[in-house]
Parts: structure tokens; sequence; C-alpha cells
């Protein structure tokens, strides 16, 4: 899914490394640099596909858990639904605070 942004940015790193000139090789570490590189785009690579999933599992739950309670109790859901986006602006304010 993500791998193809991933492949571009891989590709945009490999064609700027290419640019640079020798003598910034010679005042570099290459190993640790290519070491850094590759181990924040593993890290970047695993949080877009860690952080996607996550989302679409809590987004999957709040949908079911919605549905479900349309189904027990479909009044006390609307009652419900209709004070979310009071008490959500009551926390917003309150976190500032």
């Amino acid at each position: 899914m993500a791998s193809g942004w991933l492949h571009d940015l891989r590709m945009r790193v490999y064609q700027h490394l290419q640019k640079l000139s020798l003598s910034y090789y010679s005042t570099h570490e290459p190993g640790r640099f290519f070491s850094t590189l590759t181990t924040d785009i593993q890290t970047i690579e695993g949080f877009a596909s860690s952080s996607t999933l996550t989302i679409l599992v809590d987004m999957l739950t709040i949908l079911c858990m919605l549905g479900l309670m349309f189904w027990l109790n479909w009044d006390f859901t609307l009652i419900a639904v209709a004070v979310t986006p009071f008490l959500l602006l009551f926390v917003s304010r309150f976190k500032k605070r």
C-alpha cells in the first residue's frame, strides 16, 4: 500500500546522494550515514503502516459500536450522539487550561 511512495522516497534520497561531492564523503563517515538513512526510512515505513492499520481498526470499531448501540436502543443512541459534539468542545476547552 505505502510501498509506492516509499520507493519514491528512497529514489529521491539516492539521487540526492549521487549529487553530493566526493569531498562530502571524505568528511563524513559513509557507513554511519547510510546506516542512519536506512534506519530512518524503515522507521517512516513502520510508522506509516502501523498508523494506517490502527486508524482503520479504530474507525471500524467505532462504526460497529454505533451500529450495536442503534440496534439495542436507538433513541438513547441518538441522544448520546447529539451530546457528543458538546462534550468534545468542553473537553478541548478544559484541556487548553
